[in-house]
Parts: C-alpha cells; structure tokens; sequence
C-alpha cells in the first residue's frame, strides 16, 4: 500500500520546511545610521550596523551582523547565525563589549558603569540544543551559565550555573545574597501550553529556596515553594532562630487556590523573657489560605501554632 502520511510536527519552534524559488546573497546590508533613545538604551545611542546574509533554496540561512556604537565610550556587538531546517540545526555565537560608561552596565545600575563583556554561544540540533552565556561587568559581577533546549515533544529549557551580583540591588541586602547566587532551573511547555516546572532551586547565602509545580492550560496550578535558612541568614536584632524553613503548597484555580503554609523554627528568640521560654525547641505555624486574586482578599481558614512547649 501507500506509504503513510508523514506526522505533524508538534513542536512549538521547529524550524518551518523550506523551498525557496531562488537562492539569496546578500554580500553586504546594514545602516550607517540607527538610533537608539534613551527610553530604549538609557542614553543617545548611534549604531552603525553590517553584515552579510545568505539563504539556500532549502531554507539554510547564513547570517553574520557587526554592530558598532558611533557616539559616546564605543562598544561592539558581532554576532553569527547558522540554521538549517534540513536537520534542525542551530549554530549561534554572539559577542559584545562596552568600555566603562555603557549602555549595558548603565541599564543594570552598576556603580561607575565598569566595563562589560558579554558571550552567548551554542549549537545542535532543536531537539538536543546546548550553549553557554557569560557575562562580566567590571571585576565585581559575573554570570556564568549552561543551557540546554529540547523541542519535541515539548518545549523544555535547562538553565544551571552561577552569578556574582557584585553590588547590584540593595546594599542592605548583600549579606543575605551573598557573593555567589547557585540558579539550577528545569521547564517544559507542552504544544497544549501546559507549563510544568520541573526544578527551580536558588541557592543564597541566608538559605535556598526550592520551587516546582505545573499550570495546566485551563488555569489550574499545583505546585511546592520552600526556603530553608542557611548559615549566612543574621536577622536584625533582637532576633535570632537557630535554624527555619517555610513551605507553601498550592492547588486550585490560578485565581483562587487553596495554599497551605507551614513554617517552623529551631529556638527562635526576640529577647523577651516572658515569650523565649515558649518558644523553646520547635516552633510550627501552620495556616491555610483561600486567597482570589480577583476581589484582592485572603481569607484564613485554619491557623494554628505548636511548639515543643505547648501543644
């Protein structure tokens, strides 16, 4: 008999099937001029951008670009892109630099805008898609991160590595930031549009916090948070608490689940003799909530708080 109809790509990006009715090359394209205003780059920025392009009969794009900053410190941006829908492959490499005083370190409020570099490259097939992104600003903040990407049957990204937020954010939170945030991300999305969050783990200095859960695509979520304190958490005084972790679980419909949150505590003391001795040993609060996202209220159902001192 015949052979059978090749299946639907049930991909959310595969690249499309291609058949042009000429090739392309384009030996030069770009501007001399692009602008760039300070509401999308901070500040008056002129580009001069070059490259080259070349597309096969069959879809195989070769594409190169050169982006140069005309005014004010400078700064470089080159970037090439290889994608073949023959056999889905991907090859990417992007590169950048800024001086001290650039766009990239001035949208992100690093003290003195440092110099910046940034590197994003990666190739495979979009079923089997790995790469790396590192970035440096000035000597103080760092990011250094793998990637892996995988389209069929669904949708899924693996982002892990490391980042040195130097003195990005608030002061007065550093210490409990620390010099090096651990980012252990794993998702998927389905061609129904049904997100599952595999893993989400983010290690700090004041502890780590552990995520994971699904929204279906009617709105429905289930999911786990929890945080557990770590050594580098020094609460203000008068507080203290020898160790403490808080997890909440949530079911129901995305505006108006059921989460049940439960926090416990090893010796927590406010340096007040009349509560610390109550307090002595494991502390548990346990409550449950019915918050609506709609009418902007959270009603407590249960409340109710254990410690090895009173039951």
């Amino acid at each position: 008999g015949p052979d059978p109809a090749p299946e639907a790509d049930q991909s959310l990006i595969a690249f499309p099937r291609i058949d042009l009715p000429v090739a392309i090359d384009l030996r030069r394209l770009g501007t001399d001029r692009l602008r760039l205003g300070p509401a999308v780059a901070g500040q008056e920025t002129l580009l001069r951008v070059t490259g080259a392009a070349e597309a096969t009969r069959q879809g195989r794009l070769d594409l190169t670009l050169d982006v140069q900053r005309k005014n004010g410190v400078g700064g470089a941006l080159k970037a090439g892109i290889l994608a073949d829908p023959r056999d889905q492959t991907l090859d990417l490499v992007l590169e950048g630099a800024e001086p001290q005083g650039g766009i990239i370190a001035g949208l992100l409020g690093a003290p003195g805008a440092p110099p910046t570099t940034v590197t994003l490259a990666g190739d495979g097939t979009l079923d089997a898609w790995s790469g790396t992104v590192s970035a440096t600003i000035g000597t103080d903040i760092a990011t250094d991160l793998d990637l892996s990407l995988a389209v069929l049957p669904n949708l899924a990204i693996t982002v892990k590595g490391n980042v040195v937020p130097g003195p990005l954010g608030p002061a007065d939170a550093a210490g409990y930031v620390g010099e090096t945030v651990a980012l252990d991300l794993a998702a998927a999305l389905s061609p129904e549009r049904a997100v599952d969050v595999e893993r989400l783990t983010v290690s700090l200095a004041a502890g780590r916090l552990e995520a994971k859960g699904a929204l279906s695509p009617e709105g429905i979520v289930a999911g786990r948070l929890g945080f557990m304190t770590g050594p580098g958490l020094v609460l203000p005084e008068p507080y203290n608490v020898g160790a403490a972790s808080l997890t909440a679980a949530v079911d129901g419909p995305m505006g108006s689940p059921s989460i049940t949150v439960v926090a416990t505590a090893t010796d927590p003391k406010i340096q007040d003799s009349r509560i610390d001795p109550l307090l002595a040993g494991t502390s548990r609060l346990e409550a449950l909530l019915s918050p609506s996202l709609t009418a902007g209220t959270v009603d407590i159902e249960d409340l109710r708080f254990t410690s090895d001192v009173i039951e």
